[in-house]
């Protein structure tokens, strides 16, 4: 029995989103199927602790330690990354980069290059992310791997089929008559200018916008200008903090509302997408390289800078049916059995 620990660079209390969610569906899913793997989340605070592979989730510096630990006392112990590390703006990353090294001390690149570099295996969810890290760590591109982050297949389907409209039964919501958002509210997931958008053609397609995450501000200034706006536009705009993603409550709010908006400065591709695409909905995104590369033509893009780009993208999706092509995209290349497969395969071909 091969022994995996799963361990996050945020504690699930301070940051729990799209990365963590796929952390514990892999969980699951290693630990329900026919494999002889065992995962286990990491115990902080337990001394005997033993595995065959850690698998860090995450890029923050702190890896840097731990990694170097288990090199130097542990070299028995298979290390994986999955970092989920992408930059828009790759030409400046590029010039901190090469600027890096000419420093003496350690720094935000000489601490990512140093545990990305000596760990076994690099997982990453988009050959962007791959190439990327290849330009600005200088890895060796054998050992970074593909795979996709996936929607459950399961996820469309109700617990109950009679909880089909309980979202807009406890919202007084209509069908169609509103918009969603599952996100953190954020600067990279653009809620700003989502908001100003929105507000903008309100007038126009009279249907409110709900938005499902917590705040994850680090600009205290455009968060208090995002709670400005919600607050005084009560009549137009429902923010819900949370909903349990297994609920019947937020698939409810998914097969109900008339697009999934996300014009988001980076996705790779945004987990509420895949969600909002397996229940056949009209999606906004952001345009940028991860996004495009997983839904190509299949959904509508924007430029998430410009308010009337985004405008734009929401007038467009609204006059869209069902996302027939999303749907068939996703059911071809996006779920469980493609990504669960092929990570359990990498730990064996480690460790077996």
């Amino acid at each position: 029995m091969i022994k995996v620990a799963f361990l996050s660079d945020f504690p699930f209390s301070i940051a729990f989103g799209g990365k963590e969610v796929q952390l514990l569906s892999y969980m699951e899913h290693i630990n329900n199927g026919n494999f002889d793997i065992k995962v286990n989340l990491l115990d902080f605070f337990k001394i005997e602790e033993t595995f065959d592979i850690i698998h860090l989730f995450g890029y923050s510096n702190w890896f840097y330690d731990i990694v170097k630990n288990l090199k130097n006392n542990f070299p028995n112990i298979k290390i994986f990354v999955s970092p989920t590390f992408y930059y828009e703006k790759e030409t400046r990353m590029l010039i901190g980069s090469l600027l890096s090294k000419l420093c003496p001390v350690p720094n935000f690149f000489s601490y990512k290059k140093y545990f990305l570099s000596k760990s076994d295996l690099i997982i990453v969810n988009s050959n962007a992310e791959k190439v990327q890290l290849i330009k600005l760590f200088q890895i060796d591109a054998p050992k970074i791997e593909i795979i996709y982050n996936y929607v459950d297949s399961s996820f469309a389907i109700f617990n109950n089929p009679e909880d089909a409209n309980i979202f807009l039964r406890k919202y007084n919501l209509d069908k169609d008559e509103y918009f969603l958002s599952v996100a953190f509210l954020d600067e990279r997931k653009n809620t700003l200018n989502l908001l100003r958008a929105f507000l903008e053609v309100y007038p126009i397609l009279k249907k409110k916008l709900v938005l499902i995450g917590k705040f994850r501000f680090r600009n205290n200034n455009i968060k208090e200008e995002v709670e400005k706006l919600v607050y005084t536009n009560k009549d137009k705009i429902l923010h819900i903090e949370y909903i349990d993603r297994k609920s019947d409550l937020l698939k409810s709010a998914y097969l109900n509302c008339k697009a999934h908006l996300l014009p988001s400065f980076l996705e790779t591709p945004g987990l509420s997408n895949l969600e909002a695409g397996i229940f056949k909905k009209p999606i906004l995104v952001g345009k940028c390289k991860p996004v495009i590369e997983y839904f190509g033509d299949k959904v509508v893009y924007c430029d998430p800078n410009s308010i009337e780009s985004i405008k734009k993208g929401i007038l467009k999706v609204n006059a869209q049916s069902q996302n027939i092509e999303l749907y068939d995209l996703i059911r071809s290349k996006y779920l469980e059995k493609h990504s669960v497969d092929k990570l359990v395969n990498l730990y064996l071909s480690q460790v077996g």
